[in-house]
């Protein structure tokens, strides 16, 4: 394979991935409302994978692989914030990959924080 058709065939991915997981978000904020609870878990850790395989993509398409974005750890992690976060990725992801790619970088983080949240939740639960 050339390396524009790769080049291309990455960015449809970026594009099928931003598309993937907009809409598993959208199921989780639902689902976080509706308070279903092993059901949010695996959404939630299907959110935080898809947002690692972007990120994945992203790093790969513009060479960001040396690339270390700030992340506001102080961000109050939320399935909203992650959804919005995700969303002006998307935005950028033509005009400033860079940028973009650390909204999604924030995303994981989010994402990987509400996911231990949980499981501390659930082993409190279960002791």
């Amino acid at each position: 394979m050339a390396s524009s058709d790769k080049q291309l065939d990455n960015g449809n991915r970026v594009v099928t991935s931003f598309s993937t997981i907009l809409e598993l978000l959208d199921q989780l904020r639902a689902s976080t409302r509706a308070k279903q609870g092993q059901e949010n878990q695996l959404l939630l850790w299907r959110c935080a994978a898809e947002a690692e395989y972007l990120a994945f993509l992203m790093a790969t398409l513009h060479d960001l692989n040396d690339f270390t974005p700030d992340i506001n750890v102080g961000m109050n992690p939320s399935a909203d914030g992650a959804y919005d976060l995700v969303k002006k990725a998307k935005d950028l992801a033509e005009s400033n990959p860079r940028l973009a790619y650390g909204y999604v970088r924030q995303a994981v983080f989010v994402l990987r924080s509400l996911e231990a949240g949980v499981r501390r939740a659930e082993k409190l639960r279960g002791q």
